[in-house]
């Protein structure tokens, strides 16, 4: 049997006055990672988070943080997250000028878990050539760049697409879906194969309820 899938809080969905408080109570729910969005108004128009913002959370914590990186500088921004404690990096694979290999070797050798993401207009066997290298894939549910953007409606059949694929070649990868995730939508995703959900304002972090009600309601959902 499938175990139940994973919870990677969004922190840039945080209420940052009271970050300590939220992580105390997430950590106390055992959510499985907390995802950091790194963006430098380079390669998405919007800027969020940063490297000293990571190195704190993970000093306080012991759950493990997954960066997401939408940054023009990826192999120098990949060695900083390397350093502030990250313990998974992906980057976006339709890149054309970077060297995809290289930047998911050195993501291993730092020892951290290394993942591609897959935007909403990337056809998904576009990252056919290195699924055998990469531990984890971010399929995002929305244009990256934005929080509580709505669900595009065929993520749920790109996640299966990705998900066929993976148990054809035998890949040993993990799916995460980013963005757009809802209580209702939740479920969905993981019939669909995701294994991981990234859980931001429009479930764990919506204004409807409190923070520890709101995990629950959302673990409920993946029940």
């Amino acid at each position: 049997m499938k175990s139940k899938a994973g919870i990677f809080p969004t922190l840039a969905c945080a209420d940052y006055l009271d970050l300590r408080n939220q992580i105390d109570i997430m950590d106390r729910a055992k959510v499985a990672s907390y995802h950091i969005d790194i963006m430098d108004g380079n390669f998405v128009p919007n800027y969020c988070l940063n490297f000293d913002y990571l190195k704190a959370v993970s000093s306080y914590t012991d759950t493990p943080c997954d960066v997401h990186l939408m940054t023009g500088e990826v192999e120098r921004d990949i060695r900083t997250s390397l350093e502030c404690g990250a313990a998974a990096v992906a980057f976006h694979s339709e890149r054309t000028d970077l060297d995809i290999p290289a930047l998911l070797r050195m993501i291993k050798s730092g020892g951290a878990k290394a993942g591609l993401v897959l935007s909403p207009h990337q056809a998904v066997h576009e990252l056919e050539p290195w699924l055998g290298m990469t531990d984890y894939v971010i399929m995002m549910g929305v244009k990256p760049g934005f929080a509580g953007q709505r669900f595009i409606d065929d993520t749920l059949d790109r996640v299966r697409t990705l998900s066929s694929l993976r148990l054809d070649k035998g890949f040993p990868f993990r799916i995460l879906v980013d963005g757009g995730i809802s209580f209702e939508n939740a479920a969905k995703c993981v019939s669909a194969g995701a294994d991981d959900l990234v859980a931001g304002a429009l479930c764990i972090f919506s204004k409807d309820g409190g923070l520890e009600e709101n995990i629950d309601r959302f673990s409920a959902c993946l029940e």
